[in-house]
C-alpha cells in the first residue's frame, strides 16, 4: 500500500483519489477551498465536484501542501493547467 498525495481537489483529483483508495492506497488531497477540504475529510464527499460520490475513509484532505506531501510515495498533479506553473513555484520548497 502506498501513500498518494493528490494536488487538486477538483473533479479529476477527486476521481483519481477514489480509484487510488479503492486499490488499497492511503490518499491525501490538497485543496485551496477550506469548505471542500473539510467536507472531504469529515464527510468523505466533495460537494462541489462529486456530491453523489462517497469517498473511502482512507481519503482525507488539507489546505496545507506540506502536510499533504509529507510521507507521500507518489504525487499526482491534478490542478488546472493555467495555474500549474505558479503553484509549482509556490510549492518548490516542499
Amino acid at each position: 500500500m502506498a501513500r498518494l498525495a493528490v494536488l487538486g481537489a477538483g473533479s479529476w483529483g477527486t476521481a483519481f483519489a477514489q480509484i487510488a483508495a479503492d486499490a488499497g492506497n492511503d490518499v491525501v488531497i490538497w485543496g485551496r477551498d477550506e469548505f471542500i477540504v473539510e467536507s472531504i475529510t469529515n464527510e468523505h464527499v466533495n460537494p462541489a465536484f462529486h456530491p453523489g460520490l462517497k469517498l473511502p475513509t482512507s481519503v482525507w484532505a488539507s489546505t496545507n501542501v506540506a502536510t499533504v506531501l509529507r510521507g507521500a510515495d507518489i504525487v499526482v498533479l491534478a490542478i488546472q493547467a493555467q495555474v500549474l506553473r505558479s503553484r509549482l513555484v509556490e510549492w518548490r520548497e516542499h
